[in-house]
């Protein structure tokens, strides 16, 4: 048996055992073109052998194909667990945990982007401990949905069931002042007095 046909069987009997007994050749060509690309040049034969073989390897009983590749290649009947896939390591995580917070605007009720990147949050901060604040940034008066307060803490509450605190950015400003003046006095940061152009 040619080398390209002994790989063509492995690739027919695996497929067959995969789909109860009957290999296909559309999932075989595939296979046998991502070991040997250059054999694109010669797809007319190559489809007519790997119809050849699959002919023969369909006439076997399922027992039989699983018997014959455990045989020739057992190595293809393993079956791959698949990547287990979780949160990223974090570096330098120091003993108490993490402190996240999540930033919504309360222009209306939460929506997907906001379950995935605040969930995203929430999952850390139960990994590592420590801190997950939610602060309702409502600074653009123009973009405030009243209602959306209440709902972002039922809400949040509901999806993330680990938050700390919910801190409105409104009624910290005078926080914020404190802290700028602090940076300003220290030479940290200027104001700047450019015009808008």
């Amino acid at each position: 048996m040619s080398e390209l046909k002994e790989l063509i069987t492995k690739f027919a009997l695996q497929n067959a055992v995969k789909y109860e007994g009957t290999a296909r050749v559309n999932n075989i060509i595939p296979k046998v073109l991502g070991t040997n690309p250059d054999l694109k040049s010669e797809m007319k034969s190559l489809v007519s052998d790997i119809k050849e073989v699959v002919d023969v390897v369909n006439k076997l009983s399922p027992e039989e194909q699983l018997s014959q590749l455990r045989e020739i290649a057992p190595e293809m009947l393993e079956k791959k667990e698949p990547e287990k896939k979780g949160l990223k390591e974090l570096e330098d995580v120091k003993a108490g945990g993490v402190v996240m917070r999540f930033a919504p605007s309360p222009s209306g009720p939460m929506h997907i982007g906001h379950a995935i990147t605040g969930g995203l949050t929430s999952l850390y901060v139960k990994k590592y401990g420590g801190k997950f604040f939610v602060r309702i940034e409502d600074t653009n008066s123009s973009n405030i949905y009243a209602p959306a307060y209440d709902m972002i803490k039922e809400e949040g509450d509901w999806l993330f069931g680990n938050v700390t605190e919910y801190v409105i950015q409104s009624k910290r400003l005078e926080i914020y002042y404190d802290y700028a003046k602090k940076l300003l006095d220290m030479g940290k940061i200027f104001i700047c007095t450019c015009s808008p152009d």
